[in-house]
Order: structure tokens, then C-alpha cells, then sequence
């Protein structure tokens, strides 16, 4: 079979041409990306953080600083500053859930804004615990809910449980799953009697 070298001259002029255009183009786009996501962390003062660290101060906070958003899914914390998102994976092996124990009223809540969620019970101490379907013990203490009203918890990521929570006489249980489709905010089926 004969080959027009005429015509694979052209062809790989122009791969070559495509190459080098992307070898410019592409590392500045990259660097605009990490330099703008530098900037918000910087901003907000969560530059140098883990992910886990940037949840649970975000989760934390109860003064909202200007322009910035956060939330958490099963799989990724989430920012928007001025429209913009930023996402950061979460760890494998680790799943996030807040959740706000009340005795009044309470908002309905699936996926959690660490910015702007509130609870009713702000730094109250409760008894906590977390129990796998099999029986393990995966927590079993007492902690107290943040400023917010939420109480966070890092749980092994893909088990089935029960979350029990008591508090001055009052006691509720639900089952809690850690999946990638699972709620990272429970509020309502939390109401303490």
C-alpha cells in the first residue's frame, strides 16, 4: 500500500500544530484555575488547610463571611465565592454528616451549607452514639454541638447505623447510612421527646 507523503506531511504538521498550541494554551488554563482557587482559600483564610480541616472550620463558623458559600455532598466540599465553585474531593475513605438535634423547629435539610445551616441548640453537650447493623460500636460519647447548633461527625464511609442521641432526658434515634448518595445534613427526624 503506497502512502501519499504529501499528505501525511500534512497530517503530522498539523498534530504538531495542535500539540503546541495545547502545550501553550494549556498550563496557563491551569494555572488561572489554581491560581483563582489559591486566592479564595487565601480569602477566607483556608489556604494551607486539609479538606477535613476547611470542613470542620467552615461547619464551626457562625459569623458568614461575605460572598463565600459551602457545602458538603457524600463526595466533595463545594465553595462558591461570587459565582464561582471550587470543589475539593473528600477523603475516600471518610464520609461528613452534621446534624442538629432540636426540641422545637428546625429546617429541613439533605445536603448541608457549613455556612449557613443553623440549629436550635447552640453549644448544648449530648450523648451520642453511632452503632453499626452488625453491632459495632463505631462512637459512644458525649459532644457538644457547635455555635451553629450542628454537631459534625467523620464516619467510616459505606456502613448502615443507628445515630442515638440523648439530652436531658430527651432521646431520639435514626438509622444513618454513609453511602455516596447519602444525606450529609439531618435535622428533622431529630426532634428530641
Amino acid at each position: 500500500m503506497k502512502i501519499n507523503t504529501t499528505k501525511a506531511k500534512l497530517i503530522i504538521s498539523s498534530i504538531v500544530v495542535v500539540v503546541a498550541v495545547s502545550a501553550f494554551f494549556l498550563p496557563s488554563f491551569f494555572s488561572v484555575s489554581s491560581t483563582a482557587k489559591t486566592r479564595v482559600l487565601s480569602k477566607y483564610e483556608l489556604n494551607g488547610l486539609s479538606v477535613k480541616e476547611m470542613v470542620n472550620k467552615l461547619d464551626s463558623v457562625t459569623d458568614e463571611k461575605n460572598g463565600l458559600n459551602a457545602s458538603i455532598t457524600s463526595t466533595t466540599l463545594i465553595l462558591y465565592d461570587n459565582e464561582k465553585q471550587y470543589e475539593f474531593k473528600l477523603p475516600k475513605d471518610e464520609f461528613y454528616v452534621s446534624f442538629a438535634p432540636y426540641l422545637n423547629e428546625i429546617h429541613p435539610c439533605q445536603t448541608h451549607n457549613l455556612v449557613s445551616c443553623k440549629g436550635e441548640l447552640f453549644n448544648k453537650e449530648f450523648e451520642i452514639s453511632v452503632v453499626k447493623k452488625d453491632g459495632t460500636v463505631i462512637l459512644d460519647q458525649k459532644v457538644k454541638s457547635m455555635n451553629s447548633g450542628f454537631i459534625g461527625l467523620w464516619l467510616p464511609r459505606d456502613i448502615e447505623a443507628t445515630l442515638t442521641i440523648n439530652y436531658k432526658g430527651t432521646s431520639v434515634s435514626k438509622p444513618l447510612t454513609t453511602f455516596d448518595k447519602s444525606d450529609t445534613c439531618i435535622t428533622t427526624p431529630l426532634k428530641l421527646s
